[in-house]
């Protein structure tokens, strides 16, 4: 039997806000017609968009963030 849990990259921490897995280094994410793709590195993360359907195709837009930079206030 499947359990639901075994394919879950994501840990809901309330009604919006997650967090990926440990061992995870990514997970998709639909919005509208964009498909969203978020990559942990070891050196911070890594954001690309896509068309919805199309996610082989040359990115929209893409951004990163280096876990370095993160400053705590």
């Amino acid at each position: 039997m499947r359990n639901d849990d075994d394919y879950n990259v994501l840990i809901r921490q309330n009604e919006s806000d997650y967090y990926l897995k440990d061992n995870e280094n990514s997970v998709w994410i639909t919005v509208g017609d964009i498909s969203v793709y978020v990559v942990r590195t070891d050196e911070g993360v890594v954001v690309d968009l896509y068309p919805l359907d199309n996610e082989n195709a040359e990115s929209l837009a893409s951004t990163y963030a280096f876990f370095s930079e993160v400053t705590d206030e």
